[in-house]
């Protein structure tokens, strides 16, 4: 799949609290000048391929809430290895519950190392 969101040209363009998900370009912006950038949520196709496609759920809740605090705890998912999220997961958890549409954090499970799940079981009050 090619570009989420492109822009080519013209200036000042706002583009906030988008979901570009699955793309090989995620935001495309060319000759384009003084721009803003907010709040947006880039997934790739490796994340996707980590965590699988409800991810996306989670994402757009984020996006619905425009809580930045979730959204930095997101951007920490996206970007960090899975056992060095695990604080990341438990603000998500804790902002949004363990289930959020198709995306279940019983997923992690597979993901995450056995002492990392633990340890987000717990701070979440799981067991």
């Amino acid at each position: 799949m090619g570009t989420g969101i492109k822009i080519v040209g013209g200036g000042k363009n706002v583009l906030a609290w988008n979901l570009v998900s699955g793309y090989e370009t995620g935001i495309d912006i060319q000759d384009s000048w003084a721009n803003i950038l907010a709040g947006n949520i880039v997934i790739s196709k490796k994340v996707l391929a980590r965590y699988g496609n409800g991810l996306n759920d989670l994402a757009s809740a984020v996006i619905r809430s425009r809580d930045y605090e979730a959204l930095v705890a997101i951007g920490s998912v996206l970007a960090l290895e899975p056992d060095a999220a695990v604080s990341a997961w438990v603000t998500l958890g804790k902002k949004f519950g363990t289930t959020v549409g198709n995306f279940s954090f019983d997923v992690l499970k597979g993901v995450l190392s056995v002492a990392a799940y633990d340890l987000l079981k717990r701070a979440l009050g799981l067991g």
